[in-house]
């Protein structure tokens, strides 16, 4: 098959290293992949010789959709990763007749442009939260939509290979952008009520965003500025997930986190918020549920998981989560929409 991978800028945002990583993948399965992205990126340089590329001089949906109706038409399939770029497929759809398939990556919070939203021929849903928003949240058919699942790109096997049984820091660790989506306060609240309990626990917090001033004043107040760290974008996420500890998520939506897989393939315990896929992936015992006096109960439920052996998880991952399963079943949905 000829297929368009049409991505947003590929920075270092863990839904643009998995698109790079598969549009690599399906090219190495024998498959003519076009990628199409605004021009630079930090992430394009892991894309590899058989991949070729459309760069866009600009982020306006014009443009997008002008260049997918001039390469689309030679192509079967455009797979489509943003909901404003689905948006700007479709008259390139009308065009060229050639399908698109949507990749459903976040459950949303709201419920918003639903005329717009979701009309590709087929939608690859990252979770099952994410299929009922699809389908119920935004009346599609369900025939048209797929579980596929996430998972770790490249460095999956560098992950796989530690061994389960290491020696752990005692430290809990938060991992994505200070935004209202990761809920920082939340984890802020919960990191200082298991150092209450335990004081030989330390956290930090890898990654910036624009909360992370009213962050460190939070910490400052609390008093704990020699407990609690914000530590910067990590430079080798594998190294820190080798020294181990815990990962604490206290987002507010999500898709199917990059990170907590991440964790979960290194076998670092996890605990997280009710949120999408996270009860799906890491099962019941590592949620937490939707309540008023949740920092409690999340310090609880990290004070019995932080000495636990996460071998569990590893399974976990693999028997769901595997690099070429998870590829191959969006292979699946591409082929699915290409031929029918």
């Amino acid at each position: 098959m000829r297929i368009i991978e049409v991505s947003r800028r590929p920075n270092l945002g863990g839904a643009e290293s998995v698109i790079i990583d598969l549009s690599n993948w399906l090219a190495e399965r024998g498959h003519e992949v076009l990628f199409a992205a605004p021009e630079g990126g930090a992430l394009r340089r892991r894309l590899i010789g058989k991949v070729e590329t459309v760069d866009l001089r600009t982020d306006k949906d014009s443009e997008l959709t002008n260049t997918l109706i001039r390469v689309g038409r030679g192509a079967d399939v455009m797979h489509v990763h943003w909901r404003r770029q689905a948006l700007a497929a479709l008259p390139a759809r009308i065009v060229t007749k050639t399908p698109i398939v949507e990749h459903a990556h976040v459950e949303l919070p709201g419920r918003d442009m639903k005329a717009l939203s979701y009309r590709a021929d087929r939608i690859a849903a990252v979770s099952p939260s994410t299929v009922a928003m699809v389908v119920h949240g935004y009346k599609r058919a369900k025939s048209r939509v797929r579980l596929v699942g996430n998972c770790v790109p490249w460095h999956e096997q560098d992950l796989l290979h530690l061994p389960v049984q290491r020696p752990r820091h005692a430290r809990i660790l938060g991992i994505g952008r200070l935004t209202e989506q990761k809920n920082p306060s939340l984890w802020i609240m919960s990191c200082a009520r298991v150092i209450e309990a335990r004081p030989d626990i330390s956290a930090c917090w890898f990654g910036e965003g624009p909360l992370l001033a009213e962050c460190k004043k939070m910490v400052l107040e609390l008093g704990l500025s020699d407990r609690i760290n914000f530590c910067g974008a990590a430079r080798d996420l594998r190294k820190e997930l080798e020294r181990g500890g815990l990962l604490l998520m206290t987002s507010k939506w999500e898709g199917l986190s990059l990170a907590m897989l991440e964790a979960m393939a290194a076998a670092v315990p996890v605990v997280s918020t009710d949120v999408s896929g996270a009860r799906w992936a890491l099962g019941r015992e590592s949620v937490v549920e939707n309540k008023p006096n949740m920092p409690e109960e999340i310090s609880a439920k990290i004070l019995e998981a932080i000495a636990e052996d996460a071998g569990m998880l590893r399974e976990r991952y693999i028997k769901s989560f595997r690099r070429d399963r998870v590829y191959a079943r969006i292979e699946e949905i591409l082929t699915d929409a290409a031929i029918n």
